[in-house]
């Protein structure tokens, strides 16, 4: 009798919660014109169906409170940057401090737990599925299948690679090459590394070998693809190794192959790229530690390691911080190899200075401390140009000056096609102002921050949306710099001497004009937006919104093994966070290891489930 009226009063909550959660729901529609195209539909009738037969599914109660408690922390950073995020869209305003924001947050919190935790009870039936014994299986459980995988991404990439004869030069490729040719000296706005290999491909090889840069643009990017598409598959076979259902890993394999954003990255002249292959092979090394130790030996693997890291990090400017950090979390969370972890950290920061030292100033590489100064301030520049270019906040006259002496254009950020690209504004930063006095910048700050903490936020947001709000939408109709990937632009070369990366003329061949013609057009319109969860698989916020997940799974099965990959991807997001803007390339390491983590979850979980039964 009591357990007959738990169920009932279980069934009277469900229902409740189901139906404050359809109407809350519309406040998760970043579109305000669509409000009533869902509350005045079936619609909202089915979403309540929908909603009540996942609370009638599984009693939620019975969960442990550690599980409701990491599902409901999850489920509340979800509902505030979903709502935060349509707040942006709707009023380009977070309303952070508003009472009516934080009524949406909680109102969607029923919505969002119901999912999470159905999401979460799911993953080990996940990788039971298509377990049927056959011949795909058993070709996709075989060892040596990984190199066919490899060959198959090598190959669909080299069509992409044609069609775009010699590479995607549209981003700073030219740039990096013409600031050389002009002063002999490289600029470190970009890596080092970076320049070094196009200095050599494209100038070495190409023009003084092969008689044309084109050439040696097109070993580059050759060579570019067989780097990534390895590191990809060995994502897949490593995921083979723990057992993820085929069927899985097929999904993933078409994904890689397929999608245009990996596909114009794969072909991109950027220094993202290399990064994200050796970000992917890092994490895998640490990954499968135990079978590596078993064939070289503890000396040979931790000195591999570092050698990974150090080719990891010289790909980004930031890298060291990134790699430190992760190895200070494993250090706290895996006592077991502390001693190693410490030593590795202590060889890569030396390993580092050699780098940044004897070796950068021997291939003349060459600091601009003003533009490192402006590039690590891009977040306070644009939230103290918030504040001085409104009218209605809290900052008087002479503050207003006081943010003009370091900002001088700080107007600019009246145009709201300003407001998501920090270039315009910090291209006038008065580095040599901040230089000399930093304690009074800082000063001003954080003062201009107590009087106007809402608009700091709002000014971090909208420079930031891409990266946490899944529903982001592009072209960015709030951006100057339109351009979330970019794809082969071609201007005519007005001076003899100019060479750049918009004067690089592709060369397609006639059967391959239209894949040509359809990543142009794809890069200007995004068609993969308009088709339902498709759109969501190269969403940077989506696939931020899974990180999370994951490091909630963590904590609930007390995971402490997969601390250096969770850790060196946030702490990596939280570089970009502080960046000029957001692109794709620079969310690409990110994107790429979310399979990786996606089928750690699903197996897992499969095999903790099966270990309790």
């Amino acid at each position: 009798m009591i357990e007959e009226n738990r169920k009932s009063l279980y069934k009277l909550l469900a229902f409740i919660l189901s139906f404050e959660a359809v109407v809350f729901f519309q406040y998760l529609i970043k579109d305000p014109n669509q409000g009533l195209s869902y509350t005045n539909s079936w619609s909202s009738v089915l979403l309540f169906v929908v909603i009540y037969k996942l609370y009638s599914s599984t009693d939620f109660l019975k969960n442990s409170r550690r599980l409701i408690f990491v599902l409901l922390c999850l489920a509340t950073i979800y509902s505030i940057l979903l709502v935060i995020g349509v707040n942006l869209y709707r009023y380009n305003n977070v309303n952070f401090m508003s009472l009516k924001t934080w009524i949406k947050v909680i109102g969607n919190l029923p919505l969002l737990f119901v999912i999470v935790n159905y999401i979460y009870l799911s993953l080990p039936q996940l990788n039971s599925i298509f377990s049927t014994n056959n011949a795909l299986q058993r070709f996709f459980n075989c060892r040596e299948t990984w190199k066919l995988l490899w060959l198959g991404m090598i190959i669909f990439w080299l069509i992409e690679l044609f069609a775009t004869y010699p590479g995607n030069y549209a981003y700073d490729a030219g740039y990096q090459l013409q600031s050389y040719l002009n002063t002999r000296e490289i600029y470190l706005h970009h890596p080092l590394a970076h320049t070094e290999l196009l200095i050599f491909f494209v100038l070495k090889i190409g023009r003084n070998i092969l008689g044309g840069e084109t050439q040696g643009l097109f070993i580059y990017t050759f060579l570019q693809i067989l780097w990534l598409s390895f590191a990809y598959s060995r994502v897949l076979e490593y995921l083979r190794k723990i057992n993820l259902n085929y069927a899985i890993r097929i999904c993933f394999f078409v994904i890689f192959c397929l999608s245009p954003y990996i596909g114009i990255m794969s072909i991109s002249v950027t220094k993202n790229v290399p990064y994200t292959a050796s970000f992917i092979i890092l994490v895998l090394w640490y990954l499968e530690r135990k079978n590596w130790l078993l064939k070289f030996g503890k000396l040979k693997y931790w000195t591999i390691f570092v050698l990974f890291a150090l080719i990891n990090l010289i790909f980004e400017n930031q890298g060291v911080y990134v790699i430190t950090l992760s190895l200070v979390f494993a250090f706290l969370f895996q006592k077991s190899i502390r001693k190693e972890l410490l030593l590795s950290c202590i060889a890569i920061l030396f390993g580092t200075v050699i780098y940044n030292g004897p070796v950068t100033r021997s291939l003349n590489g060459h600091i601009d401390k003003e533009d490192r100064v402006r590039e690590s301030l891009s977040i306070p520049i644009m939230q103290l140009s918030s504040v001085a270019s409104q009218k209605n906040l809290d900052i008087t006259s002479d503050e207003v000056n006081q943010v003009r002496i370091y900002i001088p254009n700080y107007k600019m950020y009246e145009s709201q096609n300003c407001q998501s690209l920090s270039d315009p504004l910090k291209s006038s930063f008065n580095s040599d102002q901040y230089i000399k006095n930093k304690q009074n910048f800082w000063k001003l700050w954080f003062k201009l921050a107590k009087q106007n903490p809402n608009e700091y936020l709002n000014a971090f947001a909208k420079m930031t949306i891409g990266y946490w709000y899944p529903d982001t939408s592009y072209p960015d109709r709030r951006s100057y710099y339109k351009y979330f990937l970019e794809y082969s632009s071609y201007v005519k070369q007005e001076h003899k001497n100019e060479k750049a990366w918009h004067h690089e003329r592709v060369a397609t061949p006639k059967a391959l004009k239209p894949l040509y013609k359809f990543y142009t057009n794809f890069v200007n319109s995004y068609p993969n937006q308009r088709i339902p969860v498709i759109s969501m698989i190269d969403s940077i916020g989506f696939n931020v919104f899974i990180l999370l997940f994951f490091t909630a799974w963590m904590i609930i099965f007390k995971e402490r093994k997969y601390i250096f990959l969770i850790v060196l991807t946030l702490s990596l997001l939280g570089t970009f966070l502080l960046g000029p803007v957001v692109l794709y390339r620079y969310a690409f390491p990110i994107v790429s290891v979310v399979p990786l983590c996606v089928g750690i979850m699903i197996s897992e979980s499969q095999k903790m489930m099966e270990g309790r039964a």
